[in-house]
């Protein structure tokens, strides 16, 4: 078993001490997808240094490679630290990769719910920004960070973009909202009830299903 394989079949099973020293040693292997796995890995409870791993993550988010990159923007929503909301910002300012920008916003607000109970501070940010940006994945996730926020109007956006003609937008607009507010789900299943009936792809008309299997009191 090669040491890709290795990474990947650690995701169904607890860690050793002798497959925590192989996480880290891919973290800096010139294969961008070994570090990338290696990443996906480092929230692993069994590793349990966590001021290790968050400066490692912190230090990734400058990796050459944007695979990579996602990964640790998304990685970092996992942890709790004051160093990463910030961190976050300043990858949504700067960071070239549009798909690993759109990763950079949604951890960003995910993060920032750990340290603020005002959010329009962090809305006013959004409302900037978002006003410049021309990538749909970002906006769409602009529209998710509006929705953690309670912001008004954010539900109605999200639900827009499945009408892209981007099915991976389509996609990520359901598995978005997996986690939606409770009393969003009426409105929400209803959103996604008219997509499935006139969607033709099949990646789509999956994630809708797996949806309504996680929300098994509604009906699709």
């Amino acid at each position: 078993m090669d040491k890709f394989e290795k990474l990947i079949s650690l995701e169904e099973k607890t860690i050793s001490p002798e497959d925590v020293s192989l996480i880290y040693e891919c973290l800096t292997d010139e294969d961008a997808l070994l570090r990338s796995e290696a990443v996906s890995l480092l929230s692993r409870p069994e590793l349990k240094d966590i001021e290790k791993d968050i400066q490692i993550l912190l230090s990734m988010c400058e990796d050459a490679d944007a695979l990579v990159r996602t990964e640790v923007y998304d990685v970092l929503s996992a942890f709790i630290d004051k160093r990463i909301p910030e961190r976050l910002r300043q990858a949504i300012l700067h960071e070239p990769d549009e798909i690993a920008r759109s990763y950079a916003i949604m951890s960003w607000a995910d993060s920032v719910r750990d340290f603020v109970s005002d959010f329009s501070e962090p809305i006013a940010f959004i409302q900037k920004y978002q006003k410049t940006e021309t990538s749909e994945s970002c906006l769409l996730s602009y529209a998710y960070a509006r929705y953690l926020f309670h912001d008004a109007g954010s539900l109605e956006k999200m639900l827009s973009f499945l009408n892209s003609e981007d099915y991976r937008i389509r996609c990520s607009v359901v598995n978005s909202l997996r986690y939606a507010h409770e009393q969003d789900l009426s409105v929400i299943c209803q959103a996604f009830r008219n997509c499935y009936a006139s969607e033709e792809t099949r990646a789509v008309r999956s994630t809708i299903e797996s949806f309504f299997r996680f929300h098994n009191q509604y009906a699709l």
